[in-house]
């Protein structure tokens, strides 16, 4: 099911028309986005109630925002009462001119369109009639008048566009295409594409896909009437007979590969050449896809969308099986046709029409009144029915995942504004209450694909009932979080200017930092609009009206005067979200605990008598290995399967799913009476560890201040080895007092989760994450929450940091067609995914599982018998080092404590190597063996430590969790497969094998290390206090990676003349 709309007004419909003209099938293009951007035009009164004359009202808004801006064409009212004379909206691409034509049933044209550039740099000019030329009979570049039109579209194709319209009347008529063209602002005419003959062609729609126009239609033969060929204005201009639904028959399909020039028939076969003067008429063959007769009930102008695989699908009705049924009628990519009738929903003659949409995924969305009325024009108000179809089930199982009511019109859909993102956006007249107008509404339903993907996942791996995993998922979503997702994609691709709204409603002229140098533009702040006015009292218009916040021209800026403290005057400003990153941190301590209390617990003598076989006192090998194995399964799940819920509901949702998780597996843990639930515990225990590891760092990473960024996310890796220390602690002291009772270490665990479960309550939402969302106000709320009584801090300058810098790699995005679930695979994003997993796969390579593993041995040769004070010594080690990278990480940079720490454990490994040459089991030698592997653990644990830093900083904000979970999974499928390797490498196959290297291994890591360390050299960047958006301008800009640190970014150096600092 879907979750309830958002519903934006857009202004009033007019009340005493007979006939509807908002919201109409006649409106093929009337809510319309473009580059970030939502375009919407209506019919309404100046003043309200009086509908005599009625003014076309002009609406757009920033997708991320709920208010209109609206303008009336005062210069042309509309006074026929005609359910065809609608408004249509078209944009073209190339020279970003807007164009509409209005008001016509086989009259002449009345178009005007806008300046160049109106689209894609909204804040060049006022919203207004001015920016709009007079309305005019002809079309630009076209000197000769068009008259006798009805039903006209647009189509954007590429960087032009296609005006079509149907000539001539209801029965006798054919259609007719114009292309404009970007470059010289005109239009020209290419022809009549489909010609009527005694007929007419009623186009279901006109649709362009990978380089394809289709076209699919049913034609009206056509009955004489009294002075049919007389009186043109009048007697043909008829809403129903003798030329009505009756007369429609069958299903027709043509499609173009040249834009419009050329026309193939079903079997791909050329059958009409506009510039030879051919048309696709009635008697080609190969363009009747099915037969309807007359009086079956096909319908004119219901709807089609095409597929991302090129597939048809179209939408009408037929009484072919003796009663009339709405049907989807598809056209696979391969040509074959099939229909299928739609359920949950009652299709009658002559009814209202419905409204295809289709997603990146291909899943079709149904979108159809209930048919209440009779007829189009019916203004009785009825449900609104949402019906979804998949092409994972073959289009086939029509589910109902929506429906509510008072809506007396037909629905149009906004295609766009679903093509970028994932939402499902619609134009409806709604019906009033207790005497209130109609208005028109925008809903916006916000169709987020990833939980359907993680079902899937979860069904091939574990093969159980998918509707189970559906219902605990969406239960424990809807238990986290009631609030909207509202996307911020922008439809960016070229170098223009564009603009934007800050959370006051700034506008900000930008451009994308891969232009260059970034153009000057003013920046200004526009008046409030028809729809605010509505919502605000007199005084808070005047102060919106009045409020500007000018940063100075140019760019907006992308880098905050906060960001250029030093570090430690940051550590003395910043002292509450210190607390608050702290205590997230802290976290890992449980993680650590539980792995190590789950990996000693084992050997206890209780959970031995417990678990093991009866009548044995050890437990199976098949078990502790399939216990090992399955919590390092359960490590990558969890990392793969929680981006879903951290980029699409927020960090914080995500943080609860971890919390469940964590005490799931406590849960089980504490009632486990044999070795399979021990199994499902430590499954639930690497789940929350994997999970935990791709979430915590990122979302510390994006509520720390730039300057202290590494040292909070060090923090995590400090409190999880304390975690680890703490478990070895609790066991050791234990094992004295009571060998055999296994019981309370677990029990422990309770009041960590329970304490982790409270912070987790009172942590806010990420501000980037909310940012990048278009939650402007709860970004402000964010902030102020982490950085209240921060002396000077400009909430509102970083929510424009951040809306820019999210902006404009949207923009980049699309501009390098990096978008999708592979973006993070693509262009210059690989390079990023690489960048933030190879400190973490390094690890694994310069031989953690050698040092960490077997150090205890090396011990023992030296004659330390005590593991526990091994464990000590180790975990003191690491904390130390944790200790010194943490606060020196942010200082002196990642790149030198990530490449040369490695370079120094890979010496040690080859020493290791080189001692296990000798008679290491002699005191001098073992003792170097301990001096090597205390060396390799402490430059190991810090140079780890930052890997978490590279995996939350490098990628774009956009694909920030994406990137961080697959980098994180991927580093531990390598350790994975190192944990399986190294004992064969160190004891051989058997305890018998004479083939083992012993501590020689260390040749090999140090093989395998060096090559990674030298990658690494030339790979890793220095990122230290930069921000998210210098760090996409360098990655965008190509800069020598080495030479990240000592690149001035045009970020840096607009940020500097913004705050008045001149760069040395």
């Amino acid at each position: 099911m879907l979750e309830e709309p958002a519903e934006l007004v857009l202004g009033t419909d007019p009340a005493d028309r007979q006939w509807l003209l908002n919201g109409t099938s006649s409106q093929q293009n009337i809510l319309l986005s473009f580059r970030g951007w939502q375009y919407a035009a209506f019919y309404a009164s100046l003043s309200v109630g009086e509908s005599k004359s009625i003014y076309i009202h002009l609406a757009r808004r920033l997708v991320t925002r709920s208010s209109w801006e609206i303008f009336t064409f005062e210069d042309y009212p509309q006074t026929t009462d005609d359910g065809h004379n609608t408004i249509q909206i078209g944009i073209c691409e190339g020279d970003g001119t807007i164009h509409l034509s209005y008001d016509h049933h086989s009259d002449q044209l009345h178009y005007r369109y806008s300046k160049a550039g109106i689209a894609t740099d909204p804040g060049q000019a006022q919203w207004d009639s001015s920016i709009f030329s007079s309305t005019s009979d002809t079309l630009p570049g076209v000197a000769t008048p068009i008259n006798g039109l009805t039903y006209p579209r647009f189509l954007s194709v590429d960087r032009d566009m296609i005006f079509s319209y149907r000539t001539g009347m209801a029965g006798l008529g054919s259609e007719r295409l114009y292309i404009y063209s970007s470059q010289t602002g005109h239009y020209n005419l290419m022809g009549t594409y489909l010609e009527g003959v005694e007929n007419n062609p009623y186009i279901n729609g006109l649709d362009y896909r990978n380089s394809r126009i289709h076209a699919t239609w049913t034609y009206r033969d056509f009955v004489p009437f009294e002075n049919w060929d007389k009186a043109i204005g009048i007697n043909h201009k008829q809403q129903a007979g003798p030329n009505g639904i009756e007369n429609n028959h069958d299903l027709w399909y043509s499609y173009s590969d040249d834009l419009g020039r050329s026309w193939k028939n079903d079997f791909g076969q050329t059958i009409a050449r506009l510039d030879k003067g051919e048309s696709v008429r009635p008697d080609n063959d190969g363009i009747k896809v099915f037969s309807i007769p007359k009086g079956f009930g096909a319908h004119n102008q219901e709807d089609q969308v095409i597929d991302y695989d090129g597939g048809v699908h179209v939408l009408n009705r037929d009484a072919m099986s003796g009663h009339m049924q709405w049907k989807h009628y598809y056209r696979s990519p391969l040509g074959t046709w099939t229909q299928n009738p739609l359920p949950h929903v009652t299709a009658l003659l002559g009814g209202k029409r419905g409204v295809m949409a289709v997603t990146k995924q291909n899943d079709v969305y149904f979108i159809l009144p209930d048919n209440r009325g009779t007829n189009s024009g019916d203004r009785s108000a009825g449900d609104l029915i949402v019906l979804k179809v998949t092409k994972e089930r073959g289009f086939k199982d029509y589910v109902l995942v929506w429906r509510g009511g008072r809506f007396s019109s037909e629905p149009r859909v906004d295609r766009a504004r679903l093509d970028y993102d994932d939402v499902l956006s619609l134009y409806l007249r709604k019906e009033g209450l207790d005497g209130q107008l109609p208005c028109i509404v925008v809903l916006e339903f916000d169709l987020k694909m990833w939980l359907y993907r993680v079902f899937f996942v979860l069904k091939l791996m574990f093969g159980v009932n998918i509707v189970v995993y559906q219902v605990a998922v969406q239960w424990i979503i809807a238990s986290l979080t009631n609030y909207w997702t509202a996307s911020l994609s922008w439809w960016l691709r070229g170098c223009e200017l564009v603009s934007v709204y800050d959370g006051d409603g700034v506008i900000i002229v930008v451009a994308p930092p891969i232009c260059g140098a970034y153009p000057a533009g003013k920046l200004r702040t526009p008046s409030v609009n028809m729809a605010q006015q509505q919502e605000m009292s007199k005084g808070q218009v005047e102060m919106v009206e009045n409020s500007a916040i000018v940063h100075g021209e140019g760019a907006p800026v992308m880098r905050a005067k906060a960001d250029d403290l030093s570090v430690w005057e940051s550590v003395r400003k910043y002292k509450r979200v210190g607390i608050i990153a702290i205590a997230a941190s802290f976290c890992a301590a449980l993680d650590g605990y539980q792995i190590n209390l789950n990996g000693g617990i084992i050997s206890n003598t209780g959970f031995i008598h417990k678990i093991a076989t009866p009548g044995t006192k050890i437990i199976a090998g098949q078990y502790v290995s399939a216990w090992g194995g399955i919590q390092s399964a359960g490590q990558f799940i969890g990392q793969v399967l929680l981006q879903y819920v951290t980029e699409g509901y927020g960090r914080k949702p995500a943080l609860g799913v971890i919390w469940l998780t964590l005490v799931l597996s406590i849960f089980i843990e504490t009632f486990t009476s044999r070795w399979d639930h021990w199994l499902v515990a430590k499954l639930f225990s690497g789940m929350g560890v994997g999970m935990l590891q791709c979430t915590m760092p990122l979302y510390l990473s994006e509520i720390s201040p730039t300057q202290l960024r590494g040292f909070f996310i060090n923090a995590y890796s400090f409190w999880f080895v304390l975690g680890q220390l703490f478990a070895s602690v609790a066991l050791y002291e234990l094992k004295k007092v009571d060998p055999t009772n296994y019981k309370t270490p677990i029990y422990t665990q309770w009041p960590m989760v329970g304490l982790i479960g409270i912070i987790f309550v009172f942590l806010p939402e990420s501000p980037w994450w909310l940012a990048s969302k278009g939650k402007l106000d709860e970004t402000a709320k964010a902030l102020h929450f982490l950085h209240s009584g921060v002396e000077g801090y400009d909430i509102q300058e970083q929510i424009e940091v951040m809306t820019a810098t999210v902006m404009i790699e949207r923009q980049t995005a699309e501009l390098n067609k990096e978008v999708g679930m592979w973006a993070i695979f693509q262009g210059r994003n690989l390079l990023r995914f690489l960048i933030s997993g190879w400190p973490k796969i390094t690890q694994q390579f310069v031989g953690l599982t050698v040092f960490n593993t077997y150090a205890v041995y090396f011990f023992q040769y030296a004659g330390n018998k005590n593991p526990f004070l091994v464990t000590v010594i180790l975990s003191c080690v690491q904390l130390i080092s944790l200790i010194l990278t943490a606060t020196l990480t942010d200082a002196f940079g990642r790149r030198q404590l990530t490449v040369y720490p490695y370079a120094v454990t890979v010496l040690s490994v080859l020493c290791l190597g080189i001692i296990g040459c000798f008679d290491y089991t002699k005191t001098s030698l073992s003792s170097l063996l301990i001096f090597f592997a205390c060396l390799a653990t402490f430059s190991t644990s810090g140079a780890s430590a930052i890997g978490y830093a590279y995996a939350a900083e490098i990628p774009q904000q956009r694909l920030r969790a994406r990137t961080a979970a697959w980098s994180l999974a991927s580093s531990n499928l390598i350790g994975i497969m190192f944990s399986f390797c190294t004992p064969l490498m160190i004891n051989g196959t058997s305890s018998t094998s004479t083939h083992k290297w012993g501590v020689k291994t260390g040749f090999f890591f140090a093989g395998t290390g060096a090559v990674v360390v030298i990658i690494a050299w030339f790979i890793l960047p220095e990122v230290a206090r930069r921000t998210p958006a210098e760090i996409d301008e360098m990655f965008e800009k190509k800069v020598n990676l080495r030479k990240f640190d000592k690149h001035v970014t045009e970020v840096q150096v607009h940020a500097d003349e913004l705050h008045h600092k001149t760069i040395d």
